[in-house]
């Protein structure tokens, strides 16, 4: 008489199941994250572009706004002008020349996300890390 039992590992064959599926989970979660990045740093850029771009803008404000100061000064030097023109376009040199600041903030606040969001921070500002 001969019996034959298939013989299972149903315990086995469970783990097995679970890393499998806890192994698509890791490498789900991990392209998930390299999105991410790429997301992070695609708009990273997109910052910094527009930021430069928007000094660039607040410069050549800032260099009219002198112009015309300087330019209603010499009027008002010339009996052409009256001191209200005068503070005002001082007024308006003041803006612009805070708005030039407020755009050289905003870059370098760009800078430094575009540094974060490529890990290069520490590298970019020459800080080196010793583990002891």
């Amino acid at each position: 008489v001969s019996i034959s039992l298939p013989l299972r590992n149903r315990t086995a064959e469970g783990q097995l199941g679970h890393a499998l599926v806890e192994g698509r989970r890791i490498v789900t979660q991990r392209e998930q994250l390299e999105q991410l990045i790429q997301v992070e740093v695609r708009n990273a850029l997109q910052s910094l572009t527009t930021a430069e771009a928007r000094l660039r803008s607040a410069a050549v404000a800032r260099a009219d706004a002198e112009q015309q100061y300087e330019s209603e000064k010499r009027k008002l030097d010339a009996g052409q002008s009256t001191v209200f023109l005068v503070l005002e376009r001082q007024t308006a040199l003041a803006t612009a020349r805070g708005n030039e600041l407020r755009a050289q903030t905003d870059l370098n606040k760009a800078i430094a996300e575009l540094q974060r969001a490529t890990g290069n921070s520490l590298t970019a500002n020459n800080v080196t890390v010793q583990v002891r």
